[in-house]
């Protein structure tokens, strides 16, 4: 974001947040500054309406979960509904050869795609998740199991809160299993796991009792003196003719 001022100021609004006014690099024409409300700035500030209470609920994978997972394997086949769906992904002599379950990254974002989907069914509600551990620069395969336990905090108004927590208890019906099937065609690479836990009525996540209500003028105040901004020099990329 830049102007051609070359003022550099935070700037203090009535209700107590700041704002950045900034101008271009006084020091040097070769260089762009942008200036970055930073990943919780962007995701949280815009999204609370004034004088609103909202809740912070914390989910986990369910530990009885992993451990159910982790000691059972399934054929190829029972991960898809039919054998016909089957033999369009693989050879049918895989059809009987075991597969090791796991409660995977990849299951989670499964069933935290369908706890945003089936929130956003309840109406014109706003709804922002985002994970207590941020990866950065890290490929798919790279993240650990392990982070399936580290919690993951849903942000809703605390109106809505047991509406949310009752889409996290559903996660076993039968409208979610729908959706999770409809993101996992055709490869269903997570049904195997998704149709044991339902077999087994075994809830995929837990709730964290501990919920955090806070009004949403106070938080707006609290997030905008806590959470830093970014200041950002990059070079400018002038094209460069070739014959």
């Amino acid at each position: 974001m830049t102007n051609n001022n070359q003022d550099w100021e935070l700037i203090k609004q009535k209700d107590g947040t700041y704002n950045m006014k900034i101008g271009h690099n006084p020091f040097s024409h070769l260089c762009t500054v942008y200036f970055l409300q930073g990943n919780m700035r962007q995701t949280i500030m815009p999204f609370l309406n004034n004088s609103t209470d909202y809740s912070f609920i914390r989910t986990t994978a369910n530990p009885v979960a992993k451990e159910e997972l982790n000691k059972t394997k399934v054929t190829y086949l029972s991960c898809f509904d039919t054998e016909e769906q089957f033999l369009k992904m693989h050879n049918s002599k895989e059809k009987d050869k075991l597969v090791q379950l796991r409660f995977s990254p990849h299951l989670m974002s499964a069933y935290l795609a369908t706890i945003k989907d089936s929130y956003r069914d309840l109406g014109n509600n706003k709804y922002v998740a985002y994970p207590f551990v941020k990866t950065d620069n890290m490929h798919n395969g790279d993240i650990p199991f392990e982070s399936v336990s580290w919690p993951t905090i849903h942000v809703v108004k605390k109106s809505n809160q047991d509406s949310l927590i009752q889409i996290v208890n559903s996660l076993n019906g039968k409208k979610a299993q729908k959706f999770i099937k409809t993101i996992e065609a055709p490869q269903n690479y997570n049904m195997g796991e998704v149709n044991h836990l339902r077999n087994t009525n075994i809830q995929p996540l837990v709730v964290d009792p501990n919920i955090i209500t806070i009004n949403s003028d106070s938080l707006k105040q609290v997030l905008s003196m806590i959470l830093p901004y970014t200041l950002r020099s990059e070079n400018r990329n002038y094209g460069i003719d070739v014959d």
